[in-house]
């Protein structure tokens, strides 16, 4: 057939086991590289990293 459409492909998360789109599997970066989480899982795991800021200003004032 001319012109027919390919099937997206498929690929199944490491981390949920569900099978997804190839498109949820892009690296962030935007290299086309395709890594083995999915984009949910990724998005859950980098919520869940908390960042400690320190404080710009010290409690006590230097001498």
């Amino acid at each position: 057939m001319e012109g027919a459409v390919p099937q997206a492909q498929w690929k199944v998360c490491r981390d949920c086991n569900v099978e997804q789109p190839i498109d949820q599997f892009l690296d962030r970066r935007g290299n086309g590289r395709i890594v083995r989480k999915c984009l949910d899982c990724r998005d859950k795991q980098r919520a869940s990293v908390t960042i400690q800021l320190f404080p710009f200003h010290r409690s006590s004032s230097p001498s």
